[in-house]
């Protein structure tokens, strides 16, 4: 009797492995990450552009509508400036990641010499220690 989660299992020959994966939730879910993956960063990037751009102008909005009477107070002042020079520079870079859209990926020289669907695997297989250093 083997300990839970130490079965054995059949090893694949090279032509299963080089095969369409099998159908079934894994396989999908596999599929999903290698969309993500072959996506690359941009997504992300934009949605954290999205995300500060969002936070400067409720921090503004806070700013200016939550103070006590008469002028406004210069802390309350240095928000408001810090957070209009963080909206600036959110539209700065949304508008340089829009404009390097048709741009190929820095990694695409990868894509020639390992397709996607491996070095996803080989990713995937990476503790996760390993990879911060393999993102860039």
């Amino acid at each position: 009797m083997t300990p839970k989660g130490t079965a054995r299992h059949r090893a694949l020959t090279s032509a299963e492995a080089a095969g369409p994966p099998p159908p079934g939730w894994a396989a999908s879910s596999l599929d999903a990450a290698l969309r993500v993956v072959d996506e690359g960063p941009r997504p992300l990037y934009r949605a954290a552009i999205v995300s500060l751009a969002g936070t400067s102008v409720l921090a503004m909005a806070i700013a200016a509508l939550i103070r006590p009477p008469g002028s406004l107070p210069g802390p309350q002042r240095d928000i408001i400036a810090g957070a209009l020079a963080t909206l600036c520079l959110s539209v700065v870079l949304g508008i340089a990641s829009l404009a390097a859209t048709g741009r190929d990926r820095p990694a695409a020289w990868l894509d020639r010499v390992l397709a996607p669907r491996e070095r996803a695997a080989i990713w995937l297989a990476l503790p996760p220690g390993s990879r911060s250093c393999l993102s860039s």
